[in-house]
């Protein structure tokens, strides 16, 4: 149905349901940004362990943990 043909309730109605919309869609974008910035400090946590443990590690273990291949095996989705 096209706007025109639909009457003033309709149209205020599918007007507050798109508002609902656009708070669901900025709330899932706050939520997304706070994510993504307790990922990025637990990626430099990370990285600051494993730089201050490698040669440790690598002495009792056999591997580098910051060897792209042993961190792509393990977390399948780290790439330098």
């Amino acid at each position: 149905m096209e706007d025109r043909d639909k009457d003033k309730e309709q149209l205020q109605n599918e007007l507050m349901g798109l508002h609902e919309k656009i708070a669901q869609l900025e709330h899932v974008k706050a939520s997304q940004k706070q994510t993504e910035k307790k990922l990025v400090k637990s990626e430099e946590l990370y990285r600051l362990i494993a730089e201050n443990t490698r040669e440790e590690i690598k002495e009792k273990l056999g591997f580098d943990v910051l060897d792209p291949l042993f961190l792509e095996n393990i977390f399948s989705v780290v790439q330098f």
